[in-house]
């Protein structure tokens, strides 16, 4: 009986940790961007500056409505670098874990969310609309779309890009 107590206790708490995981969890890591729009990203003279990162946290950018931290997939994107300013650029789009749906099929993972938000340490709330789509093109390759559109910034914050991720061990 104690055997079969601790069999038990051993699997329900395999499952409460799984239970914690992000549905894509797997992406988790360090990527080159090797393109961007269907044009080549050339990495800026610090490489360990040009890497795209997908990881589960707390997410940097966004809060709920009340302020508090949201659990999320992120996207920290590099999308290029400008020598004449020195400038590394990324884009930046996040997963929510418990809002929005996720599905995923043959064709990869997506995500879709539209509701309110807060940017954190800003008081103003938000509506983000965001479309995120994953495909595996190889077990190293991944091409990702990402779309954003935050209706009370007419069209200024809005983004339809698609990237090809090639996984890199992270610096």
């Amino acid at each position: 009986m104690k055997k079969s107590a601790l069999v038990l206790v051993l699997l329900c708490s395999g499952l409460i940790a799984h239970a914690d995981t992000h549905p894509w969890a797997v992406l988790t890591g360090c990527y080159d961007t090797l393109a961007r729009n269907g044009y080549a990203v050339e990495k800026g003279p610090q490489p360990t500056l040009s890497v795209t990162q997908l990881k589960q946290e707390s997410s940097e950018v966004f809060t709920d409505p009340s302020g508090n931290k949201i659990d999320a997939f992120d996207f920290m994107l590099f999308q290029k670098y400008s020598a004449p300013d020195q400038t590394y650029y990324f884009d930046y789009f996040s997963a929510f874990s418990d809002r929005g749906q996720y599905t995923q099929d043959q064709a990869g993972f997506h995500y879709n969310f539209a509701g309110k938000l807060k940017i954190t340490g800003y008081a103003n709330e938000f509506t983000l609309q965001e479309t995120i789509d994953v495909q595996q093109q190889t077990a190293d390759i991944l091409t990702v779309h990402l779309s954003r559109h935050v209706p009370e910034a007419g069209t200024y914050y809005d983004v339809s890009d698609i990237y090809i991720l090639k996984k890199t061990v992270c610096p």
